[in-house]
């Protein structure tokens, strides 16, 4: 979706687009998603081997009197992805 619509600004500029700032910053949007996607997995795989633990006898006796509770996994929602501006001015 974001390319989308950084493509859409970047064809009424067509000097935009070949510039090497441009593209430099559309590099590090992608470097910089890769990065948001692979935390998340990290987070979320760290999150279900927590909740696991947790879950299983004898652990949930103990994680329950400790105070340990299971955490939700992140996810990025299309709706949410759709709501971000890309615009360039």
């Amino acid at each position: 979706m974001r390319e989308f619509f950084a493509n859409v600004q970047a064809d009424y500029y067509p000097e935009l687009k070949a510039s090497d700032p441009y593209i430099k910053l559309q590099q590090r949007i992608n470097i910089l998603e890769e990065n948001l996607s692979a935390s998340r997995r990290i987070y979320n795989e760290n999150v279900t081997s927590c909740n696991s633990m947790i879950s299983t006898f004898p652990n949930f006796l103990f994680a329950g009197a400790i105070g340990f509770k299971s955490e939700f996994l992140l996810k990025m929602e299309g709706a949410k992805r759709a709501e971000i501006n890309w615009t360039v001015t």
